[in-house]
């Protein structure tokens, strides 16, 4: 009615609504709503028609909008939606974090197999995925070296796992992985537990998240060489070990690209400590570093170097790893040619 009434008065007609008396909400409602029309309209003239069409012929007079001006609508924005877990699935998820972090070896393997197997873990993927990734910050401040390699465990079943999509999680697990393989100190007694095979376990998880999402997300792999490259840098032996094992993983020319230019860099970090009488972590650090090495980067020397290969050629080159590098790429050439006769 409300509609019907401005239009006849666009046309300068006079039209009078029969009035009901309504009582309730709707009377109240349509009486404010014509004081409104009322006040609007002593505000605002309405055209009538002949000016509309006066508008008209003067339209070409009009400077024309600029098409890549765009009018400016409001959007109402939907809050983000949370999906929590159901009940079952919060008591499943309880279960499963207990049981991979409990006492029982048994129970473990079983609540592991669990996790790569099961289809239905979808909706507890980036519960999981945040789980890990606080647990293991937590853990590795604390230094407590069994509940790392729990959460490892955790990592390496739910990759396993072909039935789950974690794309959007993935970032979350990078994290956690690079902590357990670059952290400074993951163990509160070094000389005890072997950290150092926890390092190896975690280069290895890492290279299958680029096997499987590499692909997908292509700023992944550089990120993870940048983490590895900083790493070797810096002058914590444990950081350069972890760094060293993380690379050799990714191939031959990973290897020339990034530890053969930093080789002269890191042997004057582990000849102090290779020098010393004491046997102390630091020690045991650049034992397994040079040992590491010399294992990966021989095929690599093989095919830079040409023979016959001179020591002081690669102490000019490596320093203080230079001739242990010359007897391991000796060796290497030895094993070919015993392998093609």
């Amino acid at each position: 009615m409300e509609h019907l009434q401005y239009a006849l008065r666009d046309q300068n007609s006079d039209f009078y609504i029969l009035q009901v008396d309504y009582t309730g909400a709707e009377s109240e409602r349509f009486y404010k709503n014509e004081l409104l029309f009322e006040s609007l309209k002593s505000r605002v003239s309405i055209p009538t028609t002949k000016q509309k069409l006066n508008d008209k012929s003067n339209a070409s007079n009009v400077i024309p909008r600029p098409k890549h001006i765009r009018k400016c609508d409001l959007v109402l924005l939907m809050p983000i939606k949370k999906f929590p877990l159901s009940k079952e699935q919060q008591e499943f998820y309880v279960l499963i974090t207990e049981t991979c972090m409990g006492a029982s070896e048994s129970v473990r393997r079983e609540a592991l197999q669990r996790l790569q197997l099961d289809s239905s873990l979808q909706p507890m993927a980036p519960t999981l995925c945040t789980f890990i990734s606080d647990a293991v910050k937590v853990n590795v401040v604390q230094k407590n070296f069994v509940l790392l390699v729990y959460l490892m465990r955790m990592v390496h079943a739910l990759l396993g796992n072909s039935n789950l999509q974690l794309q959007s999680y993935v970032h979350l697990l990078i994290s956690s992985v690079l902590s357990c393989c670059v952290a400074n100190q993951l163990c509160a007694y070094s000389s005890a537990q072997n950290h150092w095979a926890l390092r190896e376990f975690a280069a290895i998880i890492m290279i299958d998240i680029l096997k499987l999402f590499s692909n997908v997300d292509k700023s992944i792999l550089p990120r993870v060489l940048r983490v590895y490259k900083n790493g070797l840098q810096s002058a914590v032996l444990p950081t350069i070990y972890g760094c060293a094992v993380g690379l050799s993983k990714l191939g031959g020319y990973i290897i020339f690209k990034f530890i053969i230019p930093q080789l002269r860099s890191i042997a004057i970090c582990i000849e102090t400590q290779l020098s010393k009488d004491d046997d102390d972590v630091d020690k045991q650090a650049a034992i397994f570093i040079r040992h590491r090495l010399l294992k990966m980067c021989a095929p690599i020397l093989k095919t830079i170097h040409s023979a016959p290969d001179m020591v002081s050629e690669y102490i000019e080159h490596y320093g203080y790893l230079g001739p242990g590098l010359c007897d391991a790429v000796v060796l290497a050439r030895i094993i070919d040619e015993l392998s093609v006769t």
